[in-house]
Order: structure tokens, then C-alpha cells, then sequence
């Protein structure tokens, strides 16, 4: 019935101009999507770059701080001081009163054990690092004892 009104199924069909505009439109996006996919993976891979760098920065200086600490704990060893030396730290640091025999003893010596630090000196504010630090002036209330 369509072949006889004149319908020939092999002659292309003309898109009208609105689906025309549509295709245009479709291809116009589809460009545009190419073209900020590819600025993504861009940046993308600035980011992981730069990611990178950071970590391995991150790794560098906490290895050099190990080293320069190492080097400033081998620097600041008292095992290496002479006892004089040791003595005018300790007095200078502790600012303890001078015992029998010429030895200072410092805030941890002078105290009754178990207390924290001595008052008006400096806390931390972290009951643990304030031990250890009374912990560290009665070790070293000990070793002026000792010489």
C-alpha cells in the first residue's frame, strides 16, 4: 500500500531541523564531555603526583630529624661529660641547693618520693611527661650523689 502512495523504502529519509539541532546539540556535548574527561585524568594525575612528592617529603624529613637527633643526643650525652661539667648542668638546670660534700641535689632528691614536681617549677601539663620528669631529676639527684 506505501509503495503504491509513492513510499520507496530505499530513498534516505531527511531529518527535519529539529532533529538536526538535536544531533548537532548531542555532538556538541559529546565533544564536551572528551574535553573535561581529558582535562580530569590531567589533573588526576597531577594530584597523584604531587600526592607522591608529599609522601616521599613526609619520609625524607622524618629521617632527617632522626638523624639530626641521633646526632644532637650523641652531642648532649652525659656519659661523655666530665663530672664538673656534669655537676654545673645539673645545678644550672635542677638549680638544686648544694649537699654535704659539695653535690648538688636537685628538686626529685630534696622531695619525699612519689611527689610530682616541685612548686613554682614548670609543669607540662601532662601527668605522665611531669613524672618522668621527676622520675629524670632523682635519677640525676642519684648520680650526683654517687660522685
Amino acid at each position: 500500500a506505501m509503495t503504491a502512495a509513492g513510499y520507496d523504502e530505499s530513498a534516505a529519509v531527511e531529518d527535519g531541523p529539529e532533529e538536526i539541532a538535536e544531533v548537532e546539540e548531542i555532538d556538541r556535548l559529546k565533544s564536551q564531555y572528551r574535553d573535561r574527561t581529558t582535562a580530569l585524568r590531567v589533573v588526576k594525575g597531577d594530584v597523584e603526583r604531587i600526592q607522591r612528592l608529599l609522601e616521599q617529603n613526609k619520609v625524607r624529613v622524618q629521617r632527617e630529624f632522626e638523624t639530626w637527633f641521633v646526632a644532637l643526643r650523641r652531642q648532649a650525652s652525659v656519659d661523655d661529660l666530665g663530672e664538673e661539667k656534669k655537676r654545673e648542668l645539673y645545678e644550672r638546670v635542677a638549680g638544686g641547693a648544694p649537699a654535704a660534700g659539695g653535690r648538688t641535689l636537685g628538686p626529685a632528691a630534696q622531695e619525699p618520693s612519689g611527689e610530682r614536681l616541685r612548686t613554682g617549677q614548670t609543669r607540662t601539663g601532662d601527668n605522665s611527661t611531669d613524672d618522668d620528669i621527676s622520675a629524670y631529676y632523682a635519677a640525676l639527684g642519684q648520680l650526683a650523689q654517687r660522685s
